[in-house]
């Protein structure tokens, strides 16, 4: 087997096993995550075939883990923990201080054997949203670039890194869509909404006021009525938890935001649905 670099050639390889992993990434997603990881993108090859992926994204000095995915045919033979343990080793040589991720049931042992900690949990609902239509008195309108700046700022405070390069890719993918909350002409939340290979994701979800972020999350979620929809919402938001449930969506597993090295998530009550990159 062996290890190198993945290449947009690649990136049917990729969509294949996520495909096949029952996982929601659109060939957009995986164009946009192999931007976000420059050089930091690995396949494992095995007679000619791409049997394996894995990617940091970098934002400043973090790294997210991302798409690490092994065929069907190849797992229980190490191969996942290969591609982690090769990114590991070149993103702390490339100086990223600290990495985090987002781990399924099936990935969080091998996490934590390398060395990452849990910080919080999430709690994945999907379903078709019905939401009878409320006035909650916000102004609320589209996204558009001029909205970067604080979009990011707000995302910052609840990540702890810098995710622009992402939000610019979003801005200039079509399929994207988002709306923003404005009050006294500042925003104070946003919330994203994309298609997906399995359901429409929404999210991130953000918001620094709880009457703010819930009148978010009901409005993208009433928006997307006629589709099968995700939401990933903290374990520990109990409003979050509690809209989504409202709105007839079933929770289907847990999944967990992990950490290695410095830094922490700085503020999980202002965020109401996560986005990634996406799960690891």
């Amino acid at each position: 087997m062996l290890i190198r670099a993945m290449t947009v050639d690649d990136l049917p390889s990729g969509l294949r096993l996520s495909r096949a992993a029952g996982w929601n990434q659109t060939p957009d997603d995986w164009q946009t995550m192999l931007a976000l990881a420059g050089n930091g993108a690995f396949v494992a090859v095995a007679a000619s075939q791409v049997i394996g992926t894995t990617m940091v994204c970098r934002f400043e000095r973090a790294g997210w883990v991302a798409m690490v995915l092994v065929d069907e045919r190849f797992r229980r033979q190490g191969i996942g923990r290969r591609l982690v343990e090769h990114a590991l080793r070149l993103a702390d040589e490339a100086g990223i201080e600290t990495l985090a991720l987002d781990a399924t049931p099936l990935g969080r042992p091998l996490y934590e054997q390398l060395g990452f900690t849990v910080e919080s949990e999430f709690s994945r609902y999907i379903g078709q949203p019905k939401l009878e239509a409320e006035g909650d008195g916000f102004v609320m309108r589209p996204i558009d670039a001029a909205d970067l700046d604080a979009i990011v700022a707000i995302d910052r405070h609840a990540i702890g890194c810098d995710r622009r390069r992402l939000f610019e890719r979003w801005f200039s993918t079509p399929a994207v869509e988002g709306m923003v909350c404005v009050v006294d002409g500042r925003v104070r939340g946003f919330a994203f909404h994309r298609p997906g290979a399995v359901a429409r994701h929404i999210g991130p979800c953000m918001a620094d006021d709880e009457s703010i972020g819930q009148a978010l999350l009901k409005r993208a979620l009433r928006d997307a009525a006629a589709c099968n929809v995700y939401v990933d919402a903290p374990r520990n938001h109990p409003s979050a938890i509690a809209i989504a449930e409202a709105a007839g969506l079933n929770y289907q597993r847990p999944f967990w935001r992990m950490r290695r090295g410095p830094g922490q998530i700085a503020s999980l009550e202002t965020v109401w649905a996560t986005s990634g990159p996406e799960k690891a």
